[in-house]
């Protein structure tokens, strides 16, 4: 719940890389972040 005690639903993903550069390239692909959101994505986990 937030602040204004709206409940707050997330969709997400979680990506785990345990190796420099800390973060899955996908990420930086417009393309795949395009299809997260068609998805209705809007959130990720980085773990």
């Amino acid at each position: 719940m937030d602040s204004a005690g709206r409940v707050r639903i997330y969709h997400g993903a979680n990506f785990v890389m345990k190796g420099f550069p800390w973060y899955p390239s996908e990420l930086l692909d417009e393309d795949f972040v395009a299809n997260m959101e068609r998805w209705g994505l809007n959130f990720v986990r980085l773990g």
